[in-house]
């Protein structure tokens, strides 16, 4: 089943540039429930994302709105039914509307007001709506929020702590990838049923945790709260655990180990100017020969970019500079031997970064 799911990802990379770890987000949110959030400004593809994924599970339901200050009740859980009050019952009718939504993406997450904000809250947490003292069942896969900041008030904190998911998401930046992107088209050749796509669930709840994992999740929160003095909740920590029994499931095991921790680089920051720091700790601390690579990258991407900000007299010059950073870089990577349970990742992180540096040798600097 995961090869499915693989394949789903490579035909939605193909149409998301510079959305690889959004697209991981997402899978992983239709594989464990979790709920993603995504922190950007208008035009960077985050709703026509979830769009997406919601078509790609046959028959599932898509809900939609852009929250303000002024959204009522009724845009998102349905109108009170007028025959229900004759009888003096207080009963909405929620067809089309969020507590029958299998994916739902809501903008402007952060403007929900007190008046929805509650059952918002344990819609997401309990998948239940309280429909005139009758608990109605939501099938909510999982919901994406999108937003432009971060929220200030602190009514707002359960609501953020909700998305354990977290994302920044700007414009496509390199000009490659925007070439591709003005080439991309949208193909919807992998499918899911809602069988499959339970079947899939349930796979992945029973993979197993490894004491490996377990004690590198220990070790992390070590460094990060006792070290360091983040404050992340006990909850945030557990729940991480389904995320890399999700990341274990797409790469084809049945356990988990080390190198399915790499996601919680995406859950653990509050703010985002701690991302970094979050991600750089992560490495340090669980994969110090992948924070030794990304080092090779980024020394021969500022090479790169230096090529690009040179004047026109000195380009060739910088050029072949360049050129030569680069193809060391791609040795180096080469070389690089990781610990033997994050053999399947270094491979994969090693060709793709070899295979970006070779391409901009080839087409940009050639």
């Amino acid at each position: 089943m995961n090869e499915k799911f693989l394949s789903l990802k490579d035909e939605l990379q193909n149409q998301f540039v510079e959305r690889e770890d959004v697209i991981d987000g997402m899978l992983l949110g239709m594989l464990t429930g979790q709920h993603v959030l995504l922190l950007g400004p208008p035009g960077t593809a985050k709703s026509l994302l979830a769009r997406e994924i919601c078509a790609r599970i046959a028959g599932a339901t898509y809900f939609e709105r852009l929250l303000t200050k002024f959204t009522v009740p009724e845009e998102l859980f349905g109108p009170i039914s007028l025959s229900a009050l004759e009888h003096d019952n207080y009963k909405r009718i929620t067809t089309n509307k969020l507590p029958e939504a299998h994916i739902a993406f809501l903008d402007e997450i952060f403007k929900a007001n007190s008046a929805i904000l509650n059952t918002l809250l344990t819609l997401l947490n309990e998948r239940l709506y309280h429909n005139d003292g009758v608990i109605q069942n939501v099938p909510l896969i999982f919901m994406v929020g999108a937003s432009n900041e971060l929220p200030e008030e602190e009514t707002l904190a359960a609501l953020y702590d909700r998305f354990l998911l977290r994302f920044v998401v700007n414009y496509v930046s390199d000009e490659m990838h925007f070439r591709s992107l003005l080439h991309s088209t949208t193909n919807r050749n992998i499918m899911f049923t809602h069988d499959e796509l339970s079947e899939a669930r349930a796979e992945t709840k029973n993979i197993k945790i490894s004491d490996t994992t377990i004690e590198g999740l220990i070790k992390l929160r070590c460094v990060l709260t006792q070290e360091l003095n983040f404050s992340i909740s006990d909850r945030r920590w557990k729940e991480s655990l389904k995320l890399a029994q999700g990341s274990a499931f797409l790469s084809g095991r049945s356990e988990t180990n080390l190198t399915d921790l790499h996601v919680l680089q995406h859950a653990l920051w509050d703010k985002i100017e701690d991302a970094p720091k979050i991600i750089m700790t992560l490495n340090q601390t669980l994969y110090p020969e992948r924070s030794k690579m990304m080092g090779i990258y980024d020394a021969a991407i500022d090479a790169f970019k230096s090529f690009q900000q040179a004047e026109s007299s000195k380009k060739a010059l910088v050029g072949t500079e360049a050129t030569k950073k680069i193809k060391e870089s791609v040795k180096e990577l080469e070389v690089i031997h990781l610990s033997p349970s994050d053999h399947s990742t270094r491979t994969t992180l090693v060709n793709k970064l070899k295979s970006y540096l070779e391409k901009i040798v080839q087409e940009r600097l050639a």
